[in-house]
């Protein structure tokens, strides 16, 4: 570049830097009630790299019309992902990793968690205010500074940023910890993060016999027994105890609640003071820790008895793995077992799970239930009430497993409206129980989920004085935990504050074996939140749970020894692995390849000569586990299958061809104007058309209308979203005033015709839940002699409904891929009744393979009767969507000349 070239890209990178910055100042002032933050310093040198190399490739372009428009895409787009990781900083207190990405192509339904802080809007107008004030600098920089300012004295001070800019990329740990997040940019970090996973590659790796014995022993099962089937290591089966002292237990997991819930204060005053003293005056072991940072992780490790998984999350495998746990069990014993939460257990898979490992009965969510919805889903009282009746209406003679795992301390922290404040006056929380999406800053969240964690404490208080007046006579046992900690109510770097992995573990009620530790609060080995059903087996006298490696954390026979190995996963990409001991906190930072050790609330960076070989024996232990799990999870080779809860199916028997006319098309694909009016039912109804198909969005106050897309086309050609439109908006503007409801269209057409109902997932889970039980509502009020089938791309929002409409659904397989018999189960698993596919893979082995897992198969859209040739008279599919019915007398003659 010419010394021009070289001025006018450093003053574009000094306009860029100063734009972005001074917005960036703006939202903090306004979000984080600050002025500045000195964090500021150091993206200012990143900041004004990047503005660089967006200069750089826009003047590299030969043409100056064709460069201009290169540097502005590119600098538009980078100012877009900049502002999207710091909102997501301004939250969390850390940079977003790829693991964002990761959620967004597996878990539908975080596709667009930004939005509970960050709408669209708002981001957008940022976008354009930071461009609008970037090209105002430059002009003026222009003017100003290439006249007072030699190229020279630029280029030093530009080699100055960009050569601290790149030990900072290299080396962030140079930085102290509260720095170092604001060294990153948010671009490279998330290239970083991405190769993290590069790490866990292990596709080659071959295991022995030795490997399993070693993975067990590290995790704290020093009595390994001999292999019995080498496809499952991990299941040293034993005799089981001919019976158990049939107490009854109660568990109780206390969502988002660690150590330092439990013992944060307010103002002087304590934030959870029922669930200290109920600490205090019972067995509380203080070493217990979290598998993770999600509900999901917790899950798998107090049911299942498993350790963190350092690749993925358990319950996200599909289909779901084969897993077993301790309920079943005790179910074998006699014990009814039942399982309680306020909302939805369709997502991740939870449902599936819990039957599985031997709940019989599942309180959630439910048309059937009166309760009001807070968010998530029922208040935590309202689920202790619910309870309290199940363990009163249960036989006396007959021991029990009643679990709970609350939601009121779970974003977005919606309490009852009768709930007096405790300390704040204000109105802490302005989200609606339908659209959690409305901007907040942090401290309001922080407000509003202190007031949700003094409610729950004060429920879980009402419950043990019932408990202690109704159950603890009987020998009833009561086990309280948290799943995990909060990312609130932690102090400076993220990943100092060890403590949100600390969990209580709370045992009330006379423990056999262990009177003489009742009311004492004692330290305790460690251990995690995968020994709970070992422990809670010994409790009952029982043999600790098949195919688990948690132990039984009060059994003083065992030799608790300082290497075992005790660990939390947590990280977008899981790639901070915390090993727990006693005399301090080894950490791992796959991301970086980094060793660090906390001891004595002190922090320091380990290399491998000053580790010790203590330390280096750990890792090596570690390395070994790393390995097996990942083995574990790839085979599945937790629980033999025969062993496991599977789908039952029954071959579904060849029927007669539907024929479904698309969004109400007859005569060929028609414009949005028609599809899915009042228009075109009417049209196919009068035409003797036995089914339809029509397409569901879902409004801004929860109104499920019938359009395809999840945009409208105003006037003036500008496009808004449906959902961010109230039903009475929407019908306001030209072309839409039409526009019908859900609930108008089967009032009205479902006694007259079969419908098929292809729901739209919004894009938020808040909105995605209110619209599941809002479909299966209305279907479950007009269902009548006629069908109504729901399907949708979503499985867990499909599953969802049907669980609560108990009608026929569909899940649609993703868009011209073709389907293998493990999809196909999956889809069964789902408890399905159809798999919808497109017409291009709806081969006859497709079609036979999906009858004989039990699934009807629907295909679409088929226009061309000559597409109805591949398939023979007896493999033709059990429903075929088109827009021109046509087809049917197409079919019809060449079935008569045959």
């Amino acid at each position: 570049y010419s010394m021009k070239q070289q001025s006018g890209i450093i003053l574009f990178a000094f306009s860029y830097t100063l734009a972005i910055n001074l917005v960036k100042v703006t939202l903090i002032a306004i979000y984080a009630s600050e002025l500045f933050h000195p964090g500021l310093a150091l993206t200012i040198i990143n900041d004004f790299t990047v503005g660089i190399l967006i200069a750089a490739v826009g003047r590299a372009v030969p043409y100056r019309v064709a460069g201009s428009i290169c540097l502005w895409t590119i600098c538009l787009f980078a100012i877009l992902i900049d502002f999207l990781a710091f909102h997501y900083f301004l939250v969390f207190g850390r940079l977003p990793g790829a693991g964002i990405l990761f959620y967004i192509t597996e878990l539908e339904q975080l596709r667009s968690s930004f939005n509970n802080n960050v709408p669209v809007l708002l981001l957008f107008i940022e976008v354009l205010v930071t461009a609008g004030i970037l090209l105002a600098i430059f002009q003026l920089f222009n003017r100003v500074l290439k006249i007072t300012l030699r190229g020279p004295i630029l280029v030093i001070a530009s080699l100055v940023f960009l050569i601290s800019s790149i030990i900072l990329q290299l080396f962030p740990t140079l930085l102290p910890d509260n720095y170092k997040w604001y060294a990153r940019h948010e671009i490279v970090w998330l290239l970083q993060s991405a190769m993290v996973r590069e790490n866990y590659d292990l596709d080659d790796i071959k295991l022995t016999d030795r490997s399993f014995d070693r993975y067990l022993k590290a995790l704290g099962n020093n009595d390994v027994k001999a292999l019995v089937d080498l496809d499952f290591p991990l299941c040293r089966y034993q005799q089981q105890a001919a019976t158990v002292n049939s107490r009854s237990v109660i568990l109780l997991i206390l969502e988002g609640v660690s150590h330092n819930e439990m013992l944060a204060d307010v103002d002087g005053l304590p934030m959870m003071p029922n669930l200290r003293e109920i600490a205090t005056n019972n067995l509380s072991l203080q070493n217990i820790y979290a598998s993770g940072s999600k509900s999901a992780q917790a899950l798998a490790a107090i049911f299942s008895g498993l350790p963190p998984h350092t690749n993925y999350h358990y319950l996200w495998t599909k289909p779901l793995i084969n897993l077993t746990g301790f309920p079943s069990q005790l179910r074998d014993y006699g014990y009814n077992t039942a399982y309680f939460h306020g909302s939805d257990l369709s997502f991740e898979q939870q449902r599936l799970y819990l039957q599985r490992i031997g709940f019989d009965y599942l309180y959630e969510y439910s048309p059937d239930h009166e309760h009001e919805i807070y968010g998530w889903g029922y208040s935590d009282e309202s689920m202790f009430h619910e309870l309290q009746d199940w363990i009163t209406s249960t036989d006396e003679n007959e021991p029990y497993l009643a679990t709970l795992f609350t939601i009121s301390t779970h974003d977005p922290y919606l309490l009852p409206e009768s709930w007096e404040p405790r300390f704040s006056k204000l109105n802490t929380n302005s989200r609606s129980s339908i659209n959690w999406t409305l901007l907040q800053d942090l401290d309001s969240i922080r407000i509003a989920a202190r007031e949700s964690y003094y409610y729950l404490d004060h429920q879980l208080g009402k419950f043990y004085e019932w408990y202690q007046q109704n159950e603890l006579a009987k020998g009833t046992l009561l086990v309280i935990t948290g799943d995990h900690g909060s990312y609130l109510f932690t102090q400076e770097d993220y990943r100092s504050q060890l403590d949100q992995f600390r969990v209580p573990l709370i045992i009330a009620g006379n423990q056999v074996g262990h009177d003489n530790n009742a009311g004492l609060v004692t330290s305790g080995p460690t251990g995690g939140l995968h020994d709970l059903p070992a422990t809670i087996m010994g409790l009952l006298e029982g043999r600790p749970p098949e195919c688990s490696v948690g132990i039984d954390l009060l059994n003083d026979r065992r030799n608790y020894e300082e290497s075992r190995l005790v660990y939390s996963v947590s990280g977008d990409e899981l790639e901070d692995i915390y090993i727990w001991r006693k005399d301090g906190v080894i950490a791992l930072d796959r991301s970086q390849e980094q060793l660090y050790q906390f001891k004595q609330g002190k922090k320091r960076e380990l290399s491998a000569t000053d580790a010790g070989s203590d330390v280096i024996t750990l890792l090596d232990e570690l390395r070994n586990v790393l390995n097996v799990n990942y083995y574990l999870l790839k085979t599945d080779s937790y629980y033999p299958e025969n062993k496991a809860n599977k789908v039952s199916r029954e071959a579904i028997a060849k029927t007669d061809t539907i024929y479904v006319a698309h969004r109400g098309n007859i005569a060929g694909p028609a414009d949005a104007s028609y599809e899915n009016s009042r228009r075109a039912l009417d049209n196919a109804l009068a035409a003797g058309v036995d089914w339809v198909e029509v397409d569901v969005q879902v409004t801004a106050d929860g109104v499920p209308v019938l359009l395809h897309d999840p945009d409208i086309i105003l006037p003036d050609g500008k496009k808004l979203d449906v959902i961010s439109l109230t039903y009475s908006e929407l019908i306001k503007i030209a072309g839409y005033k039409d526009a019908l409801t859900l609930e108008t269209t089967l009032q009205q057409y479902a006694d007259k015709m079969n419908i098929l109902v292809e729901v739209k997932a919004p894009k938020h889970i808040s909105n995605i839940l209110h619209m599941g039980r809002e479909v299966a509502r209305l279907v479950r009020l007009y269902q009548g002699s006629n069908k109504i089938i729901v399907d949708s791309f979503h499985d867990e929002l499909i599953t969802s409904i049907k669980q609560q409409c108990d009608c026929e659904t569909g899940l649609d397989a993703p868009f011209k891929q073709p389907l293998n018999e493990e999809a196909l189960e999956y889809i069964k698993s789902k408890n399905m009744d159809w798999v919808y596919i497109h017409y291009s893979v709806a081969t006859p082995e497709t079609i036979s393979m999906a009858h004989a897992a039990g699934l009807k198969v629907m295909v679409y859209t088929v226009n061309d009767a000559s597409i109805l040739s591949q398939w023979s008279q007896d493999k033709m599919p059990d429903g075929i969507i088109t827009d021109d019915m046509s087809i049917v007398t197409t079919t019809n003659q060449a079935d008569a000349g045959k």
